[in-house]
């Protein structure tokens, strides 16, 4: 190991300091449950699974994503359950089952974890494929581009399948590129088990067995042998095992993301929709207004937001390495297809296109973008000056992407605004007072009963439905009896229920606070009495946790804090 770091120690600073500013949002946000979206639903399918003894997860609609995630997660939860147990934090089963519900939140972060440590293993593994399509240099400054790249950061400091999936999209052309240079029977395996565990994960990579058929084709035809053979056939059912074995363990994302990948394909042919069976799922609106040109402005802003340097370079690079490289045309192709071939086809399959798809192709932008900046240092304009010219090229194009990155993640180590601003309501609200909120405040059991009875989906979650039965002692203080106008539709409630103490909103634009603010007009006059502005006065702001296309970096550096705009207001008798 002493060895191996004094040979690599640019590599392993680039790794460490790549896993240090993923870990960054390891406590972010907590305890509120849905700051990032998606991540709390691997934890609830992880505790399912152990309280059901059973990998098996049936037809589970809270199962929507792929299930490996959770599989990692459930045995650092049973650990967690029997590390409490033997040491009497739990008194049993039961009670680490209540303390679960009640803190669930908290089990997000063995989550951000795992998603950390597979992000900064990426740039390790694109190290190993730039090293061997160009040289060492080249390598390095690729893992530099995709350790600090902002996206990349950002997503892989969440709970989140999107820094695992890119991963394995970096591991599968390395094990690709392997096989086309060798042959050796390891890498068609190698290369089956990525697209395979991929699919586990997030049955995206699926789509790159298409590039694996071609790679084995192209070998075949450049050493004369037959492909259909052993090796081919042996690691595809591989992969077909386990790709079957996570479809049948979860059928009900298969069902669901292949529905809407056959929604997709529907609108962009013209073909009718009504054919296909209804599901619940899917949102009229988002498939309606799907479309080609529209999928392809996201994908252009982003990369453009995310790193304008980048995208430029990674673009006149993969010129340069097609005129250039003519001996090894299958690198070259491999970058390109991972890249923009990988965000063509994502460009027809997601009817809802949202900035973090474009994730599994900055690995391989950032791979041509470092071809370009040393083909310009040593062939081009900089032969007198190399390394002049090569400090002023890392600096344009690396700069970007440091500065995004860092201030982000200095940021995310301040308080969330809700956290803040919820925290100062604890200590200076009334407890047991009516209050009408859009974040979440400790509910007393009267509120819950209110809300069994006003729920506009009818449903309850096992948290509330525990504190129904929680005794007065174990109960959280200070509680308040809770309007949730995320569950309860405001303007419909009768005359004698629009009544309450206090409003509490949130909100990143003018639409989010009109919305609010109707909401509360029902209750009657009111006084802002505590407010909190991330940009340090009112203005609306775009949202830095759930990306949209943007200025990133201009956002982040007028944003003091990160979170939405919050009001807290005292209703006037």
């Amino acid at each position: 190991m002493r060895t191996w770091l004094k040979e690599n120690k640019w590599l392993a600073i680039i790794i460490g300091g790549a896993l240090l500013l993923r870990l960054a949002a390891i406590v972010f946000g907590l305890p509120q449950s849905d700051v990032f979206g998606d991540e709390l639903n691997h934890t609830i399918i992880a505790f399912k699974m152990l309280e059901a003894k059973s990998p098996w997860l049936s037809f589970d609609v809270q199962a929507y994503l792929p299930p490996l995630f959770s599989y990692l997660l459930a045995p650092i939860f049973g650990l967690i359950g029997l590390v409490g147990l033997a040491f009497d934090y739990f008194k049993n089963l039961a009670d680490f089952k209540d303390f679960v519900i009640l803190y669930r939140e908290w089990f997000l972060i063995p989550g951000r974890i795992i998603s950390a440590f597979f992000g900064a293993g990426t740039a390790g593994v694109l190290y190993l494929l730039v090293e061997r399509l160009f040289n060492k240099k080249t390598a390095l400054l690729a893992a530099a581009l995709l350790a600090f790249d902002f996206l990349h950061v950002h997503e892989s400091q969440i709970g989140h399948i999107w820094s695992i999936i890119t991963f394995f999209a970096v591991l599968t052309a390395y094990s690709l590129y392997r096989l086309y240079e060798s042959g050796e029977t390891r890498w068609y395996y190698w290369s089956a088990a990525s697209i395979a565990l991929g699919y586990a994960f997030g049955q995206i990579p699926i789509i790159f067995y298409v590039f694996f058929v071609a790679v084995c084709w192209f070998y075949s035809r450049r050493q004369s042998e037959k492909f259909f053979n052993r090796k081919f056939i042996l690691s595809s059912l591989l992969c077909l095992a386990v790709v079957a074995l996570f479809s049948v363990l979860n059928f009900y994302t298969l069902y669901k993301h292949f529905y809407d990948l056959a929604i997709a394909l529907f609108k962009l042919l013209g073909l009718d929709q009504n054919i296909l069976p209804p599901v619940p799922w899917f949102s009229a609106k988002l498939v309606n207004s799907f479309s080609l040109s529209a999928n392809w402005a996201i994908i252009l802003k982003t990369l453009f937001f995310d790193n304008p340097a980048l995208l430029v370079a990674s673009l006149l690079g993969a010129v340069v390495a097609f005129k250039k490289r003519g001996r090894d045309q299958m690198g070259n192709f491999l970058l390109l297809a991972f890249s923009w071939g990988g965000l063509a086809i994502f460009s027809v399959i997601f009817y809802h296109f949202l900035a973090r798809y474009v994730m599994p192709a900055i690995p391989f932008l950032a791979a041509f973008a470092s071809y370009f900046v040393f083909w310009l240092v040593e062939e081009m304009v900089c032969r007198s000056s190399k390394n002049i010219c090569l400090v002023v090229l890392m600096i344009i194009i690396l700069g970007f992407s440091v500065l995004a990155s860092g201030l982000y993640s200095v940021r995310l180590l301040k308080t969330y605004s809700i956290s803040q601003a919820t925290e100062w309501f604890y200590q200076s609200g009334p407890s047991g007072s009516r209050v009408v909120s859009d974040v979440y405040l400790n509910a007393n059991k009267a509120s819950i009963e209110f809300l069994q009875k006003y729920n506009m989906y009818d449903w309850l979650d096992s948290r509330k439905k525990l504190l129904l039965e929680t005794t007065e002692t174990n109960y959280p203080q200070p509680n308040y009896f809770l309007i949730d106008t995320n569950l309860t539709d405001v303007q419909t409630l009768p005359a004698q229920e629009r009544k309450a103490d206090y409003g509490l909103i949130s909100f990143y634009n003018q639409q989010q606070e009109e919305a609010a603010l109707k909401n509360l007009d029902i209750f009657g006059r009111r006084e802002l009495i505590f407010s909190l502005y991330p940009r340090g006065e009112k203005r609306y702001i775009k949202s830095l946790l759930n990306l949209e296309p943007h200025w990133f970096l201009g956002n982040i550096w007028s944003t003091r804090q990160i979170g939405p705009n919050v009001e807290i207001y005292k209703i006037l008798k």
